[in-house]
């Protein structure tokens, strides 16, 4: 399994410490990165299904993903005989 790059961790280390921010936090606690560079993981982060990003008016936040398990749905999908268990939702569309 890959390690996380340390941006990565800095802004999931942020998210588990208080679980929505405003993305305007990342850059002011983190100035070593640019905003570029937090955006850009950010969206990646957005991509993986890690985060979710929320748009408002002037204002982004980012808050983490639910952790969604699959092993019930499997066994239900596994007992009525469907071939969809277990295929990954969509990646997230961002806005």
């Amino acid at each position: 399994m890959p390690t996380n790059r340390p941006i990565t961790d800095r802004i999931l280390g942020l998210l588990h410490d208080s679980p929505e921010c405003d993305f305007d936090l990342f850059v002011a606690r983190y100035p070593e990165y640019t905003w570029n560079e937090l955006f850009q993981e950010v969206g990646r982060l957005s991509r993986t299904g890690q985060v979710s990003i929320m748009r408002g008016v002037g204002v982004f936040t980012v808050k983490l993903a639910p952790v969604k398990s699959t092993g019930a749905i499997k066994e239900v999908a596994h007992r009525e005989g469907s071939g969809q268990a277990g295929t990954p939702p969509p990646p997230p569309v961002l806005p």
